[in-house]
């Protein structure tokens, strides 16, 4: 019997992909810890080690395969690919990603009245940005006499990766909080929750009532951040540099400021990180970092970032949930 559990992933788009990418490369390396140092220890039992990738298209069907098909070909097969066949894919899996890219694809697909019996006890992931647990629930369980028991629910967790995901470099936010079976999730789910998100970058839990918050933090900071980018990236190739080597160089020093911040949290810093480096960055820029920041500083650079992140959290649907799908 073959062990581990199965992962069925319905919408196979950026970030499906992503997360499948890296849990096959996982299993077939003897130490998956040291070439993907972000994914933690996980009991054996509990990875997943078949996966069912079930998209709309068969254009997705034909990606899918040029990129895995060797894994679904081998002699104890990993991945099965498949246009359709939700309700099958959901009673096959022990753990459930929901991956796609709309609400109305998601809503679709959970009105099958089906799923609700399959996904009894299961453990559902939602990455879908504009949809809530509860919202989920809601989809799942339209008809509450169907279901006898609170244990015969799923346990829905919402998580909110960013555009990195496709570099395995997102932010991903997880509500601390879960619907359906409404109970909190056991050590074993959390720690596949955890595991399975890692394998695309970091992840941060917090309460629901801050997820929306937080994930536009994590989704809207990249797009300001590029911002700034440009900016460097212009005055750098009017001094004559290309721009292959501009945007090497800028980017690079962006990578490599934020890991430095990062490096410090463990200091207990927070903010002060944040002087911390770019004290250092001018002291070695010999003044003209100095002159820069007066430059920043006297055009409210910093209050006109944290306008447009004002502005991007008061962006909201017709239900009033934050969108976060940046």
């Amino acid at each position: 019997m073959r062990a581990g559990k199965t992962l069925a992933i319905i919408g196979c788009g950026q970030i499906g992909t992503a997360i499948l990418e890296v849990l096959l490369a996982s299993l077939s390396q003897p130490c998956p810890n040291q070439h993907h140092p972000t994914l933690p220890v996980l009991s054996m039992k509990l990875k997943p080690t078949r996966f069912i990738a079930c998209v709309n298209t068969q254009e997705s069907v034909l990606r899918l395969r040029s990129q895995f098909g060797h894994f679904a070909r081998s002699s104890f097969p990993n991945v099965q690919i498949s246009q359709g066949g939700v309700a099958q894919a959901v009673q096959q899996a022990d753990v459930v990603l929901l991956a796609c890219k709309t609400s109305d694809q998601a809503a679709e697909i959970l009105s099958d009245v089906t799923l609700a019996e399959h996904l009894a006890g299961k453990l559902l992931l939602s990455t879908c940005a504009t949809l809530s647990p509860c919202q989920i629930e809601r989809l799942i369980y339209h008809d509450a006499t169907t279901i006898t028991t609170e244990t015969e629910k799923c346990f829905i967790v919402q998580a909110s990766p960013n555009a990195a995901a496709s570099v395995r470099q997102s932010a991903t936010v997880i509500s601390t909080t879960i619907a359906g079976a409404d109970t909190k999730l056991s050590p074993e789910f959390e720690s596949l929750t955890t595991w399975i998100f890692s394998s695309i970058g970091t992840v941060t839990y917090v309460p629901d009532s801050l997820v929306s918050e937080a994930s536009i933090t994590s989704g809207l900071a990249p797009a300001l951040l590029t911002v700034a980018l440009e900016g460097i990236i212009k005055e750098a190739m009017g001094r004559g540099l290309s721009e292959p080597d501009a945007l090497h160089l800028a980017a690079q020093a962006m990578k490599g400021s934020a890991d430095l911040v990062l490096s410090k949290k463990d200091e207990n810093k927070g903010l002060f990180a944040i002087d911390q480096v770019r004290d250092e960055a001018i002291e070695t820029s010999n003044g003209s970092g100095a002159m820069g920041l007066t430059v920043l500083r006297q055009a409210a650079v910093k209050d006109t970032f944290a306008e447009a992140m004002r502005q991007g959290m008061e962006k909201k649907d017709p239900n009033g949930y934050l969108y976060s799908n940046w």
